[in-house]
């Protein structure tokens, strides 16, 4: 049975909704750690920290609602601690945890972004 258009295009979108919001985050999350605290690099951890802030404020209210939010929030904060824990075995720890952090992220966004349509046929 095939899917239907509209659901197909919805998932691709929910999908690259999060691989976008992880390629515009977490440079940034690592920007915040990598950068010292005097001069341009001050200027420029300022406004790292702006971006994540309005990064996420937008991943609440826009892109998909709290779980959406709720992922994305989490999501940064295992990359913040897996560079926080870097270099150390501490930080391998981490990348299971994203891994399954971004697949729990695309199923739930796949079950709540993706419109019910019903089959040829009925209704």
């Amino acid at each position: 049975m095939q899917d239907h258009p509209l659901r197909a295009e919805a998932a691709v979108r929910a999908v690259g909704d999060i691989f976008a919001f992880a390629f515009l985050l977490w440079p940034a999350v690592v920007g915040l750690f990598v950068l010292g605290s005097e001069g341009w690099q001050l200027m420029l951890k300022i406004a790292l920290a702006v971006w994540l802030g309005l990064l996420h404020l937008v991943a609440y209210r826009q892109a998909g609602g709290a779980y959406f939010g709720n992922s994305m929030l989490m999501l940064s904060g295992c990359i913040a601690a897996f560079w926080w824990t870097h270099p150390g075995p501490w930080m391998y720890l981490w990348l299971p945890v994203v891994f399954i952090g971004l697949y729990a992220a695309i199923r739930g966004v796949l079950n709540d972004r993706t419109p019910e349509v019903p089959p040829q046929g009925e209704g």
